[in-house]
């Protein structure tokens, strides 16, 4: 992931590049805001300029799934090879993982 931009006004993260191993504790650092409650809304990650996901990237996907609790993790416009992706790893299965 080359860059990580995150939009405070509408709780969305912003994700640009490619998004591997070495970018995890990034994309941690930035969604600790809505982990630790601090903010309460779901999660909406902006997936329209994110290139390539890797199984790192699908295990931190996941554990901020799970982290958010009730709330809805929301993946926005993936790209054609990153919503493969999600969807052949059954990520989209996950009861609080939507794909819009």
């Amino acid at each position: 992931m080359t860059g990580l931009v995150v939009d405070d006004d509408e709780d969305i993260l912003v994700l640009h590049g490619e998004f591997d191993m070495a970018q995890t504790a990034v994309f941690a650092a930035s969604a600790a805001p809505w982990v630790e409650g601090v903010r309460s809304a779901d999660l909406i990650l902006d997936l329209a300029d994110l290139s390539f996901v890797d199984s790192s990237a699908i295990r931190a996907l996941l554990q901020l799934a799970k982290a958010l609790g009730p709330r809805r993790l929301r993946l926005r416009a993936p790209q054609p090879m990153v919503r493969k992706v999600l969807e052949l790893t059954s990520l989209t299965d996950c009861p609080n993982i939507e794909l819009i």
